[in-house]
């Protein structure tokens, strides 16, 4: 009887902690399947979520190639990874509230299509200005292309299925380009050219263009487009909202300098060649997807708040012990995985917090943290390459400590809002844009 009761509890107890894991995506998942026009829209925004990420982070394998090519440093090279992220830093913000206006679906095509000439120009490039020149315009493209994407997906998915399929474009993007694009982006061009890598690249947005036209179905206007400075103040007017934005900038430099050179930093610690060192960057997809995940989980366990500032504090000693380079390969492969994942845990907690800071302006302070976004990637690999050019690998890492650990600070004066109720929000934002008209 005693042990029948010892079960009965341990039975329950799995059962608690199974629903308190699980319960809400199960519920959910029983309530609604999606269809099957959901599934498409999900799988050629997740093609085009996977191009859109590997355009950006596609020059990471191919620096030192190109470098050698023009007659330029690696910091340098780098520039055609910033020159990329200035144009999204101001039209990203700018296009959102128009795609409402005049649908989501000309904005991804013609995103799409741009990014895919422009790629193209820069394999074509017969000097390294021209290449930059390129990258730039394919920043606008990415302009057009970031802005809508989330909002596409929201058209077409439910609110209580929303997060789910969010998770599967973000995730499978970052998985796309860290374990199959850049890998295979440092073989090929290690076998043929870096202009050839880029050409690649080029058709994947094509495909995606086509794929858009044919199965992403147009969105309606929005009537809230007169209420958008309104949406603006509302943002930028609440405090917590703002050291967000700050901390995800600072960390994000971090972030984006060492995707930049992870490549470069395998080649020269451990003399790779190009095609060996490329290789390395599936553990940054590992870790990002697996961080991601756990980031989710313990931040809506834990607090999000709480979650990220203890990522960021290990992430500082993780960049410390990372750059210095006295570690074996094996080692500095595996802390790399443990350094991303601490990396994408960051991203997905103050994600979250921004989501339900201001909820009567959700969409705007979305569009504002993408530019910011883009302002960290523009930034982060120019300010790493002038550190590598300068101090190496090691000067680099203390610059990242600095750049996390100021972040965690900015975290600690934050009010992490409660999450609303969906249908509360709506009906918060649906009045503040009354009263703004």
């Amino acid at each position: 009887m005693r042990s029948g009761t010892k079960s009965d509890r341990a039975a329950i107890a799995a059962l608690f902690c199974w629903r308190a894991a699980f319960g809400h995506a199960a519920v959910n998942y029983r309530r609604a399947r999606m269809t099957r026009e959901q599934r498409i829209v999900i799988a050629v925004l997740t093609f085009l979520g996977a191009s859109y990420v590997y355009s950006t982070t596609i020059m990471a394998p191919l620096l030192l190639q190109l470098a050698a090519q023009f007659g330029v440093s690696a910091g340098t090279a780098g520039l055609t990874s910033a020159a990329y992220g200035v144009p999204t830093i101001v039209l990203g913000m700018l296009v959102g509230p128009y795609s409402d206006r005049y649908g989501r679906k000309r904005f991804l095509v013609s995103g799409a299509l741009l990014l895919a000439a422009s790629t193209l120009a820069a394999a074509l490039a017969p000097t390294f200005a021209l290449v930059v020149a390129s990258r730039f315009c394919g920043g606008i493209g990415a302009a057009l292309l970031g802005s809508s994407m989330t909002a596409a997906l929201a058209d077409a998915v439910p609110y209580r299925q929303r997060g789910g399929a969010i998770a599967i474009v973000s995730t499978g993007g970052n998985l796309f380009a860290f374990v199959v694009g850049l890998p295979l982006a440092g073989i090929v061009a290690e076998a043929t050219s870096w202009r050839v890598s880029l050409a690649m690249l080029a058709a994947l947005f094509v495909v995606g263009a086509a794929a858009i036209a044919r199965w992403i179905p147009p969105s309606h206007a929005s009537a809230t487009v007169a209420g958008v400075r309104r949406l603006y103040r509302l943002a930028l007017g609440d405090r917590s909202a703002l050291l967000l934005l700050a901390a995800a900038l600072l960390a994000g430099f971090a972030w984006t300098g060492w995707s930049g050179y992870v490549v470069v930093f395998f080649q020269r610690t451990f003399e790779l060649p190009q095609g060996i060192a490329s290789i390395f960057t599936i553990t940054t997809g590992v870790g990002f997807f697996v961080g991601g995940q756990i980031g989710g989980r313990t931040g809506d366990r834990f607090g999000n708040r709480s979650v990220g500032i203890a990522v960021l504090v290990v992430a500082a000693a993780a960049y410390a012990a990372m750059t210095p380079a006295a570690l074996p390969i094996a080692a500095a492969a595996a802390l790399n995985v443990v350094l991303i994942a601490l990396i994408a845990a960051r991203v997905v907690t103050i994600q979250v917090m921004l989501s339900e800071q201001v909820p009567a302006a959700r969409g705007t302070l979305m569009a504002i943290f993408g530019s910011v976004n883009a302002a960290a990637a523009a930034g982060g690999v120019a300010l790493a390459g002038l550190a590598i050019d300068i101090g190496g690998f090691g000067l680099f890492g203390i610059v990242c400590v600095i750049l996390v650990t100021t972040a965690a600070a900015l975290l600690v004066f934050v009010h992490e809002r409660a999450a609303v109720d969906h249908d509360d929000a709506v009906a918060a934002r649906a009045g503040t844009l009354t009263g703004a008209k």
